[in-house]
């Protein structure tokens, strides 16, 4: 299910991608992407995001997603993530991601159209007190969805 991730994670060769690829390898009814702390950058975000976009097969019951701790992922990577993160997904993390506005904004217009979502986490980035706002407001308006800022 996940054999172009798990090629992606092998050809980046460190510890951490290798081992995520191999729990991946054993977990292929799975339905969680959970890619924390891998030490991407904003160019393994496009290619995650470039992934996603060919894997409709999988994306389309992904229910977690988590790209947390990853923080050299900037928001060009984050607004490509959102891009092609399908509707399907219930859970989000992208807390430590060192992102700004752009990826929030970015990551607030999919929030809108998500039909699923449950839960986003979010947490030590660096978003405006006016994007935090907007979330606050979303928040508010969705009060089943959980927003952590």
């Amino acid at each position: 299910m996940f054999h172009k991730l798990i090629d992606f994670l092998k050809e980046k060769g460190t510890t951490k991608c290798l081992n995520k690829a191999l729990s991946l390898g054993k977990n292929s009814f799975d339905r969680s992407l959970h890619l924390r702390n891998l030490g991407f950058t904003t160019q393994d975000a496009l290619d995650i995001a470039a992934i996603l976009k060919k894997e409709d097969s999988f994306t389309s019951t992904l229910n977690s997603f988590s790209l947390s701790y990853n923080n050299q992922i900037g928001d060009k990577g984050i607004i490509a993530i959102m891009n092609h993160l399908p509707m399907s997904v219930k859970e989000i993390g992208l807390v430590g991601c060192d992102i700004n506005d752009p990826a929030g904004k970015a990551i607030l217009e999919w929030m809108q159209t998500a039909t699923s979502l449950h839960m986003i986490c979010m947490e030590q980035n660096k978003f405006s007190n006016s994007l935090k706002k907007d979330f606050h407001t979303f928040k508010k308006e969705n009060p089943s969805i959980l927003v952590i800022l």
